[in-house]
């Protein structure tokens, strides 16, 4: 018997049945088996051939044993600590869980003082967070946009920086590449008190993507291998564009960018 819990407390709406689900997850691990994707990383190759995938030049092809062993040893639920001590700004990450914020790099901002629209500011970095921080239905705090008046291969450490600061709540963090990735995390553990305590308790997570269509690239798979080797929580979504880097049926989209994730969640694994 469990107590103390909502039950049923949403509304949850299902459009497919479980054959259906389990054709798209089937349909993925063959894009994953037997088209392969490209990985411009060679760490992350040499790391996926170790494992057991056949690696062709880039193309790395990833046998359905070695995903499914990623499935398993993943946590399916963990939590992003608010730095405020404020159990409530805790985001529980798991099966049911919705989680709402703002989106990051935008070049252009509307001017809260004019309404007109402009190049994104550092100063706009610290507006986003401080409202983020006081609006009650907002979980987590992303940047709205891409400072423009630093130098541009700074512009998401300084972003981390001012929204840090205003903030008490989880921050979603992106970067460049790997340099501006490790600025970012030596800001988060020094809050923390140390890697130690990081662990323990992430304070954040970085935001990284794959390119569509089925190419795992450089950059991103630095950033990935970076965050598995100090247990930073991660987010490895591809964007597809139906029709243009992707099928266009909703069916052939999913199924193309779940391999494209899925790629990223075994290099990390193995990793760990």
């Amino acid at each position: 018997m469990r107590t103390n819990y909502r039950v049923n407390s949403g509304v949850r709406f299902e459009m497919l049945s479980q054959d259906q689900l389990q054709a798209l997850v089937d349909g993925a691990l063959h894009i994953l088996e037997y088209t392969g994707l490209d990985v411009q990383h060679e760490t992350a190759r040499d790391v996926l051939k170790k494992a057991g995938a056949w690696v062709d030049g880039e193309r790395v092809r990833i046998p359905s044993y070695l995903v499914k062993q990623a499935f398993q040893t993943a946590p399916r639920s963990f939590t992003i600590f608010a730095r405020d001590g404020n159990p409530e700004h805790d985001i529980h990450i798991g099966p049911g869980n919705a989680h709402f914020g703002p989106g990051p790099t935008p070049p252009n901002f509307i001017d809260i003082e004019t309404l007109e629209r402009r190049p994104y500011l550092r100063n706009d970095a610290k507006i986003v967070a401080t409202v983020c921080d006081a609006l009650p239905n907002i979980d987590f705090c992303e940047s709205l946009g891409t400072i423009s008046d630093v130098h541009h291969e700074l512009s998401a450490s300084y972003e981390f920086a001012e929204m840090f600061q205003r903030t008490g709540k989880p921050i979603v963090a992106w970067s460049y590449g790997r340099d501006d990735a490790e600025d970012i995390h030596k800001i988060a553990v020094a809050e923390a008190g140390g890697q130690d305590a990081f662990e323990k308790r992430p304070n954040y997570v970085h935001y990284c993507e794959p390119l569509s269509p089925l190419v795992s690239t450089l950059d991103a798979m630095d950033k990935l291998i970076f965050c598995a080797e100090h247990r930073v929580p991660v987010i490895f979504t591809p964007c597809p564009l139906a029709g243009g880097t992707a099928p266009i049926t909703a069916a052939g989209i999913i199924v193309q960018a779940a391999a494209e994730s899925w790629m990223g969640l075994v290099v990390a694994q193995q990793i760990r």
